[in-house]
């Protein structure tokens, strides 16, 4: 590394993402097993290795997770989510923005700023 920085991550942003692609709902989009390389009874190992949620762990970096409100299923999975963050202790917040597709709403973010001065600023 450099003298006098970190390469530690700050903070995360997750944006219009599935968490957890070991469910059945999740298969039933046609996109999921042409980008996972088969079927979840095909690929499972896959399946779970492709979901954020198997991979969370207490002491993880702060993580802002962005949803808009007629994003499916990511929105629908979100305060599951969430919960698993608060339940471990990894400081996040979870903002569902109204009217907002799959990330067509990130730049009407009011809140995320607070979170960046929170979580980042001064950190550099």
């Amino acid at each position: 590394g450099v003298t006098g920085y970190s390469t530690a991550v700050r903070a995360a942003v997750i944006t219009g993402v599935t968490v957890d692609f070991d469910v059945d709902a999740i298969e039933n989009k046609l996109y999921v097993p042409y980008y996972l390389g088969g079927s979840r009874a095909e690929v499972p190992e896959i399946y779970r290795t492709a979901s954020p949620i198997r991979f969370v762990r207490s002491g993880a970096a702060p993580i802002l997770q962005l949803e808009g409100e007629y994003d499916r299923p990511a929105v629908d999975e979100a305060p599951s989510f969430h919960a698993l963050l608060d339940k471990l202790g990894v400081p996040n917040k979870l903002i569902i923005v109204s009217g907002g597709g799959h990330s067509d709403y990130i730049w009407r973010c009011d809140e995320c700023p607070a979170f960046f001065d929170r979580y980042v600023k001064g950190t550099l």
